[in-house]
């Protein structure tokens, strides 16, 4: 379904809370071919990519707590600990990545659960990351609500997610690749910002946002989520250019990236 006004993007009808917890098993890390382990070259494209991310944060905060949100088996609070001015958090509802990341961290830095069970005090994080998050959750708007509380006054709020006013996305159509079945939101600019001043917080920025990866993880992502052209295509390629299929290059997917800055406490809205 699609909001006429802003152009949100959401499923219809929404899966129950039961199934969502049954994708995020250790099957939902097949396409990252990480179902028994971290995979190294994996964590080598995911860290390159959080490392970008990364220093953009550090255009609008230099230091504090950082709290990642869906942090999965921790590559980017890998790269926040290699940066000794931050602290890392993160909150993963997977139990399979969440106990790797424990194991990383401590299980007192790692919650596995939702943002809204986590024991972390209001006001204690100088930054928020949420890359690949906020389409899934059930409600954005309850989730921006809680990061807010949990976020200082100035505080800064990384989101990267599917942008459906996207090039890929108005090529593809209904096949976009995009569209799966645990993406229940899909935003586009104006419906970012719309959510952003609901919830208390100010666009800092808003930008096409880039990703690292190989031919053969490109290929690996789309035996998983089937495309009628991109799956055979891409498999053709990775077989004639054997050779270079794990060389890393940057793109973007149809996606963006988005900073905010705690404005105000979030207006009271109903509905």
């Amino acid at each position: 379904m699609r909001c006429s006004s802003c152009r949100l993007e959401f499923l219809s009808p929404q899966p129950t809370w039961e199934e969502i917890q049954n994708i995020y098993s250790a099957e939902y890390y097949a396409s990252w071919d990480m179902k028994d382990g971290e995979n190294q070259m994996t964590a080598r494209l995911k860290r390159l990519t959080f490392a970008r991310r990364l220093a953009e944060f550090r255009k609008f905060v230099q230091s504090g707590p950082i709290l990642d949100i869906g942090t999965a088996t921790g590559f980017f609070l890998e790269e926040v600990l290699l940066d000794r001015n931050f602290e890392p958090y993160g909150v993963e509802v997977s139990p399979y990545a969440g106990s790797i990341a424990q194991q990383k961290f401590g299980a007192g830095r790692i919650h596995i659960g939702t943002l809204e069970t986590a024991p972390f005090q209001p006001g204690f994080f100088s930054a928020v990351a949420m890359s690949d998050l906020l389409e899934h959750v059930l409600d954005p708007r309850d989730t921006l609500r809680c990061v807010n509380r949990l976020t200082k006054p100035g505080g800064v709020v990384m989101i990267m997610t599917p942008d459906a006013t996207s090039l890929s996305h108005g090529v593809m159509g209904s096949r976009w690749t995009h569209f799966k079945l645990e993406h229940l939101f899909y935003f586009t600019p104006a419906s970012i910002r719309l959510l952003a001043a609901d919830t208390g917080f100010e666009v800092l920025s808003l930008k096409r946002a880039r990703k690292t990866m190989t031919l053969k993880y490109l290929t690996d992502q789309l035996a998983v989520y089937r495309h009628p052209i991109l799956t055979p295509i891409s498999g053709m390629l990775c077989g004639m250019l054997k050779r270079w299929e794990n060389k890393p290059f940057s793109i973007t997917m149809g996606e963006m990236v988005v900073f905010l800055r705690k404005s105000s406490v979030p207006r009271n809205h109903a509905g």
